[in-house]
């Protein structure tokens, strides 16, 4: 049976969120719905056939299940991460930084991006088509040399021109192409991630870490003025933060010469979340709605059971 329900965030990683692995729930916040539920881990971060490829010679639920095959081996690697309150383990470090490579692009945040990217490029192309009677001629006759347009078939220079400028159109990037793309970005992103520095950061004991359904944040270091953009995953002078479990995050930059660890007060976990919860996509979860959270200037921290009457946490549906 091929499976539909895909999971863009491991199960086995949003577990250890749960207050009791063997019968795990979250405490979720939806910041565009503005609710709060507990669902269980794989009831979230999921979309249906987000792996789902068409390629001859390959099931449709190929690289869905590799990628159970790499959480196979990073369940119990986080397990053990978390009993040991360390990431000094060299195997286990690894598959927690491909992990965290995955991510980075793995994601519908990234997918959306991406799938807006493809689209501009494509119309620039089509519009480049009917830029002249010239260029559209020379295109049909390359079109037709090619097998793609059949002889008896013609479209004016005019209607052409028309059928683009009036948008006439509408482009979908198959799925396949974006799951290829990002299997491929991987392949890039995975050496950038490990020449980060990375320390751990543990939480004291009655403050716990969130996690997101876009667990990866990049923070720029330093006073502005900042460029507008969002920085990349390489960009030198930024912070990545990724939250491990409720106990346990990574801190990863480019300056740092040693990885070194942390055991930090309430109020850094709650600055971390107030983070954390300004760069989710959409939803956010926790071992439960008492985790500390804070934005930047603060005087006070607050708990996450205040957060939906938090005005600053205002999201729209992307």
């Amino acid at each position: 049976m091929t499976a539909r329900n895909h999971h863009y965030l491991p199960q086995c990683y949003l577990n250890g969120f749960a207050a009791n692995r063997e019968n795990p729930k979250l405490f979720a916040i939806d910041l565009v719905d503005r609710k709060s539920f507990w669902p269980r881990p794989r009831n979230v971060a999921a979309a249906r056939d987000f792996n789902r490829v068409e390629i001859d010679g390959h099931e449709p639920d190929a690289v869905e299940n590799a990628l159970s095959g790499f959480e196979s081996e990073l369940g119990p690697a986080l397990v053990r991460i978390c009993e040991a309150r360390s990431i000094a383990n060299e195997e286990d470090r690894t598959l927690l930084l491909n992990l965290v490579g995955l991510a980075a692009m793995r994601t519908p945040r990234f997918r959306e991006a991406m799938d807006d990217f493809q689209k501009r490029v494509i119309r620039q192309i089509i519009a480049m088509t009917v830029a002249t009677p010239e260029r559209w001629e020379s295109t049909k006759r390359g079109a037709r040399e090619s097998g793609h347009l059949s002889p008896e078939k013609d479209l004016s220079y005019e209607e052409a021109k028309r059928f683009v400028t009036e948008g006439q159109f509408e482009l979908e990037i198959p799925n396949t192409r974006h799951v290829v793309n990002e299997l491929e970005t991987f392949e890039h992103v995975l050496p950038i991630v490990f020449e980060r520095t990375w320390s751990l950061i543990r939480s004291p004991p009655n403050a716990n870490f969130i996690t997101t359904d876009h667990p990866l944040c990049l923070v720029r270091r330093g006073a502005g003025p900042h460029p507008p953009h969002p920085p990349g995953l390489g960009t030198r002078n930024t912070d990545a933060l990724f939250p491990i479990s409720p106990e346990l995050a990574l801190f990863g930059n480019f300056e740092m010469g040693e990885p070194d660890v942390f055991d930090v007060s309430d109020i850094s976990v709650a600055e971390f979340n107030g983070t954390m919860a300004l760069s989710a996509r959409r939803q956010l979860y926790a071992r439960d709605d008492g985790f500390p959270y804070r934005l930047s200037g603060d005087q006070v921290h607050r708990h996450g059971a205040a957060l939906l009457e938090d005005e600053r946490f205002v999201r729209r549906p992307r």
